[in-house]
């Protein structure tokens, strides 16, 4: 029997963590389970849970489970590509039926090709890109996770928001019926903001007694699942639990989920309330109301208020899964403004979380907040306003270009670009700065929205060139790429702002790639030249990354040349540095 496991943090209990499925072909688990769950555990505080087949995870694997995951990572290798395993498979479909995330990371070279033909145009990460322009891989991880999964103080937000907690007390062995009760209790309305907590997984060394007492503590009721194996032999719900919410005062409701004795329970659960049946779906919801009635059950329609509740069915926290609820309640929310809500609902749509996977609606909800914003900006005039929306425009502008909308991802950028400029020079000009790169080698104050938007500036043009690039158009690309570097090396001279030296060395490299791309080698020297000027020196990452990129920029330029054993002592250098830091991190 397939059973569910998992890894966390230093072994921490798993329970209350935002939950990752590591989906892979049986035979790439054990040679990259350890590093990706290990680049996720870096990045995030959440349980990344696995098929066991030993049978010695915690509990049954059930379909249940999967559709309870906030995200799914799947591990592509020529193995997966070339010999399909259909359990697999199917958790897959189970992803894609359920409306949950799928991450694919490329854990080989050259699999794009057969990747795209047997996935279709789904995004991916590569572990190892050899593409020395595009963004780091733990860089465009850590952007996926934050946009699909809950962090640590949010999940604290979220927990504060409720109205009261259930404290749920069921056998081990039926747990599916304590996951059929919670779903059952809040099928009424009225029990929407009252979140249920179970113990769903024990872990080692925990103190369980202590555990459940707290728990208890902050429960306003305790609702017991019912079945014979809470009466058929000795149990920790007999001998601990029950009887110290009695003893605690609770409010108890019991709930029978499968045909129990019910004089068998009062025997042995004394002074225990007649169990209600699970299917009476009224004789249920008198039952909750009329123990929860020393609570007060807000109902609230705050909209930060509708977020929070909406985010904790979204992502299961203390809650059961349940997309439909979570997009009526982030809807609400952002239908009246709240700008949280309308971020959520892009990134819902954009990644296709709770939600089928739709760009055109994910730059909807990005463009009612950047119009927001505009409005906002254009009534008050204040440099402050026009920084936020310049943050949503170019949000757009990235979202736009990673769904290939090349378009309005140009269109965006250009917009982008000439607002910073006007940023720019007003900042400039209201320090009384004469010229836009004045004498003073550092700017301070309110001069942070003056490095910002030449920050942006560089960053559209690097973007523009990279579009117009791909689209064919070498000139306008150069044009762009040209305009950037001088932007960024007069900006460079005169800032201290490592973002700028950073998307300067990236413009530099791609202007020499696009130099050798159209046959200039002269062109294409000078630029990889400039840009090795500009790698840092030290033992960072990222300063080791730089070098690297140098070196590969080197070895195509020497093979350009037909220099073929100049090129492969680069390329060389470059792998051995790349494997070091393999060795490393």
């Amino acid at each position: 029997m397939a059973t569910l496991n998992y890894r966390t943090r230093a072994n921490s209990s798993p329970n209350g963590k935002a939950k990752i499925y590591f989906c892979c072909h049986p035979d790439d688990f054990a040679p990259h389970f350890e590093k990706i769950s290990g680049d996720i555990l870096e990045l995030y505080n959440c349980a990344v849970y696995y098929r066991d087949e030993s049978g010695d995870g915690p509990a049954e694997l059930t379909d249940f489970d999967l559709q309870q995951m906030n995200l799914f990572v799947v591990p592509v290798t020529t193995r997966l590509l070339t010999r399909p395993d259909g359990v697999c498979t199917r958790e897959l479909d189970i992803a894609r039926d359920a409306n949950i995330p799928v991450l694919p990371i490329l854990l080989e070279s050259g699999l794009d090709a057969a990747f795209t033909k047997q996935f279709g145009n789904v995004q991916y990460l590569d572990r190892y890109a050899a593409d020395d322009t595009a963004i780091p891989y733990k860089e465009k991880l850590k952007t996926f996770l934050e946009a699909v999964i809950v962090g640590d103080e949010l999940a604290e937000k979220i927990r504060s928001a409720f109205d009261a907690y259930i404290f749920l007390s069921y056998r081990k062995k039926d747990r599916r019926e304590a996951q059929k009760l919670m779903r059952l209790i809040h099928e009424n309305d009225f029990a929407r903001d009252v979140a249920v907590w179970y113990d769903e997984f024990l872990t080692p060394g925990e103190d369980f007694n202590d555990l459940i007492a707290q728990a208890l503590e902050k429960s306003s009721l305790f609702v017991l699942a019912v079945t014979p194996n809470v009466v058929n032999e000795m149990n920790y719900i007999m001998n601990i639990e029950y009887p110290m919410a009695v003893e605690r005062g609770k409010p108890v409701a019991p709930v029978e989920m499968v045909p129990t004795d019910a004089q068998e329970l009062q025997r042995q659960y004394k002074g225990i309330p007649q169990a209600v049946p699970s299917n009476d779906a009224a004789g249920l919801a008198g039952l909750l109301k009329e123990k929860l009635s020393a609570v007060a059950l807000s109902g609230s329609a705050d909209p930060r208020h509708l977020f929070f509740i909406g985010l904790a069915y979204l992502s299961g926290i203390d809650v059961e899964k349940d997309a439909d609820r979570a997009v009526t309640l982030l809807k609400s929310a952002a239908d009246v403004g709240l700008d949280e809500a309308m971020e959520k609902l892009t990134d819902m749509y954009y990644y296709g979380d709770g939600l089928p996977q739709d760009y055109e609606e994910a730059l909807r909800w990005q463009q009612k907040l950047g119009d927001k914003y505009g409005a906002i900006a254009d009534a008050s005039r204040r440099d402050v306003d026009l920084v936020v929306l310049i943050r949503h425009r170019m949000r757009y502008g990235d979202l736009a270009l990673g769904a290939k909308m090349f378009e309005q991802a140009r269109s965006t950028y250009e917009t982008v670009y000439e607002a910073s400029k006007m940023l720019a020079f007003g900042s400039a000009s209201k320090s009384r700065v004469g010229r836009l790169f004045g004498a003073a080698k550092k700017l301070t104050g309110r001069n942070d929205f003056f490095s910002d938007a030449v920050y942006d500036m560089t960053v559209c043009c690097r973007s523009l060139m990279d579009i117009y690039g791909d689209m064919g158009f070498v000139e306008k690309a150069s044009e762009w790429g040209a305009k950037g570097a001088n932007l960024g090396s007069t900006a460079a001279d005169v800032l201290d702002d490592p973002r700028i030296s950073g998307e300067l060395m990236k413009l530099y490299g791609r202007m020499g790639s696009l130099c050798l791309d159209s046959g200039s080698i002269a062109g294409a020297e000078q630029w990889f030249a400039q840009e090795d000027s500009l790698v840092p020196d030290g033992a960072e990452p990222s300063a080791r990354l730089a070098g690297i990129r140098v070196h590969r920029h080197y070895s195509r330029l020497e093979e350009a040349k037909g220099n073929v054993q100049q090129a492969a002592e680069y390329d060389w250098t470059a792998c051995k540095r790349c494997y070091s830091l393999y060795e490393e991190y």
